[in-house]
């Protein structure tokens, strides 16, 4: 539970990055 929840983390991290980017350009 706690992997899956680190995983999840990780992976809105990633998307949020992406979006963050998209909006600096």
């Amino acid at each position: 539970m706690f992997v899956l929840n680190m995983f999840r983390i990780q992976h809105v991290e990633k998307i949020f990055s992406i979006v963050f980017n998209e909006m600096m350009n």
